[in-house]
């Protein structure tokens, strides 16, 4: 650094004095993170793997189909999406 001299990082064995300690709300908020990005791409890569089924894409467009249309396959993966928002679950559970 210009003008002095390197300071290595000080540490402390006082728990008191860590700013910021790990605590289990901090392993609970880090473990539903991880399960969120989890279940987001468990669903992505569900979701690809049914739109690119040839018995599902015969089922709606019709059975000489090649493939589904662009709208049909934006409007399954938006009502997925929308199916998995957590704010439609909870008004969704919350009616039960």
């Amino acid at each position: 650094m210009p003008g002095g001299a390197v300071t290595g990082l000080a540490t402390t064995s006082d728990i008191n004095r860590v700013e910021a300690p790990v605590t289990w709300k901090a392993y609970l908020i880090c473990a539903f993170a991880s399960f969120g990005g989890i279940f987001f791409g468990y669903d992505s890569g569900y979701i690809n793997g049914v739109l690119g089924s040839a018995a599902f894409y015969k089922q709606i467009e019709g059975p000489t189909a090649g493939s589904l249309t662009t709208s049909h396959t934006s409007l399954i993966v938006s009502i997925l999406s929308a199916g998995t928002t957590p704010l439609l679950n909870a008004i969704a559970f919350l009616q039960y």
